[in-house]
């Protein structure tokens, strides 16, 4: 708890991914990147509670190793069109019984940054608590590589 704030950690990882497949059960060093992100915030001392969010049985069945709590997401909030604001409403109305929403700080930590760890989560929190931030969001500096990260499109 920080200045009367829980912090709690969402961590979406839905069962199909449109742009890689199984993305969330890829595996670095042998462990999954959901597993990764799982980890990062149990390690965190800043976090109070872990939450995985999934449509996947299978997901949600190894995220209990890890003492998470789960939340069943419902399909209408796994497709292509569903965003991380529709993602994050819909697990605080499912949370909204156990917690008070208003005192809550959220860290929503995607899968798919499987190099962040529970120093970069610690600094983070640290940085938006001190900043008196509303929301904050991390990002890295890729250099001038930045091509290699997008997709180039015929004549664009």
């Amino acid at each position: 708890m920080i200045n009367n704030y829980e912090v709690i950690s969402l961590i979406p990882a839905k069962k199909y991914s449109s742009g890689l497949n199984n993305k969330n059960f890829k595996k670095i060093n042998g462990l999954s990147l959901f597993e990764i992100a799982t980890i990062a915030s149990k390690k965190s001392k800043l976090i109070d509670h872990t939450y995985v969010s999934s449509d996947s049985e299978k997901i949600l069945r190894i995220s209990r190793k890890y003492n998470a709590s789960l939340i069943k997401r419902s399909n209408m909030y796994c497709n292509k069109g569903a965003d991380a604001n529709s993602v994050i409403l819909d697990f605080l109305k499912k949370i909204k019984k156990q917690k008070n929403v208003n005192q809550l700080i959220i860290v929503y930590l995607q899968p798919t940054s499987p190099f962040r760890n529970h120093h970069h989560i610690n600094l983070s929190i640290n940085e938006f608590i001190n900043n008196k931030s509303k929301c904050l969001v991390s990002v890295v500096n890729i250099g001038t590589k930045f091509n290699k990260s997008c997709k180039i499109k015929k004549n664009k």
